[in-house]
């Protein structure tokens, strides 16, 4: 968290890994003001839901198909968990 004009601004980051191959989450994008963040995390859980097998843990998920999907589309308002565009047929919606 960090502050600006006294607004708390918040980074995102997902992933991770623990024991010998241990790792801290990676950045997906810029800063966000706190009123932000839900919206963030809401895009990247539709990114998620998206792109994920069938029964696939996000975390598998993240590995397979990697950062750049949540990059580019955590900050685009056009993915939402409410929006039909980005969901597969053959998915469904169940976490």
């Amino acid at each position: 968290m960090s502050t600006r004009k006294c607004e708390e601004y918040f980074q995102i980051a997902i992933g991770w890994a623990r024991g010998k191959a241990s790792a801290l989450g990676k950045a997906i994008g810029p800063s966000v003001r706190a009123e932000e963040v839900p919206d963030v995390i809401e895009r990247s859980m539709a990114i998620y839901l998206h792109y994920r097998e069938v029964e696939e843990a996000f975390i598998d998920t993240l590995g397979r198909i990697c950062l750049a999907p949540f990059k580019e589309g955590a900050y685009d308002r056009g993915w939402s968990l409410g929006r039909q565009e980005h969901e597969r047929p053959d998915q469904d919606r169940r976490w």
